[in-house]
């Protein structure tokens, strides 16, 4: 392969001048195209979403509550944990001064 050509396939002026021959562009029959921009138009809200859609956005939501609600016990028993060790503190410290 040299040059980027095969030995004995056709030369890119000999390839160009037969594409341009076979090739002839043609004009879609006005009821084709018709069809076709039927087909490609969507009305929104038309159509009910797919099961399987439903329940993937119903499972995430699912995960993101449950992540929202684990954060905030994780918050509550951190705050109470704290009060626990603060008194605890004033606690110990009281007992050791009298």
């Amino acid at each position: 392969m040299t040059g980027g050509t095969l030995s004995g396939a056709l030369s890119r002026q000999e390839l160009e001048r037969l594409l341009e021959e076979t090739l002839v562009p043609v004009e879609p029959e006005a009821a084709f195209a018709e069809r076709l921009r039927a087909r490609l138009v969507a009305i929104q809200g038309s159509a009910r979403p797919a099961a399987w859609l439903v329940w993937l956005v119903g499972g995430a939501i699912l995960v993101l509550v449950m992540t929202v609600l684990g954060l905030l016990l994780r918050v509550v028993l951190a705050l109470v944990g704290l009060l626990q060790v603060s008194e605890g503190l004033r606690s110990g410290e009281k007992s050791t001064r009298s």
